[in-house]
């Protein structure tokens, strides 16, 4: 019953000189209804995450991981290495990089791929002056323009690991004056059992 009403509603549909939009019913018609909803969350999606992607405060890039070409960069990654955005895009991930550190991204670039999610690592990034800068990087695989791609987000640590390093050696430093000092000292924890001890 159901078959031959849709039957009819279609012949009346498709009836030469019929005035109006033609009009289709059934499955077809909800199947169209759903694939066009879903394209629009996926370009609501990704529309989001592009901004996202070009608002972050920190470096962004995507690049490819068979030419490791850069395919996008942000406005941060742009302010904080210097180069254009137009620079970029004709550069490879190994032009801001120290030369004895390619073949470690490109093993780094496999893990990624079978890990779909790649653990924080480090690494040293050259800016367009020739500054040399420590890094922390956090990269992901994702979907860009039809291909497999890589989107990465990058923390500059350099302030940090000079901090930490300036701590080293100020402690080395006391330590050696401790232990040459004639004078008797320790230091202790919230136990109060000795920690470092120099009877002088």
């Amino acid at each position: 019953m159901l078959l031959r009403r849709w039957r009819a509603q279609h012949r009346r549909d498709a009836t030469p000189g019929r005035r109006g939009p033609r009009r289709w019913h059934g499955r077809g018609a909800e199947r169209t209804a759903e694939s066009e909803a879903a394209n629009a969350i996926l370009l609501a999606n990704a529309a989001g995450y592009r901004q996202l992607f070009d608002a972050n405060p920190q470096p962004m890039y995507m690049y490819d991981p068979e030419t490791l070409r850069f395919l996008a960069v942000n406005d941060a990654m742009v302010a904080h290495y210097g180069w254009s955005r137009e620079e970029f895009l004709a550069m490879t991930m190994a032009d801001i990089r120290p030369t004895g550190q390619i073949q470690r991204l490109r093993d780094h670039i496999k893990h990624v791929s079978q890990q779909r999610i790649g653990r924080d690592s480090f690494w040293k990034h050259r800016k367009k002056d020739g500054t040399l800068i420590d890094v922390e990087v956090s990269a992901h695989v994702i979907e860009f323009g039809g291909r497999s791609a890589r989107v990465v987000l990058v923390h500059d640590i350099t302030e940090r690991r000079r901090a930490e390093e300036a701590l080293r050696e100020s402690e080395s430093r006391f330590r050696s004056l401790t232990e040459m000092s004639s004078d008797f000292y320790w230091e202790s924890d919230v136990e109060h059992r000795f920690t470092q001890l120099n009877a002088g």
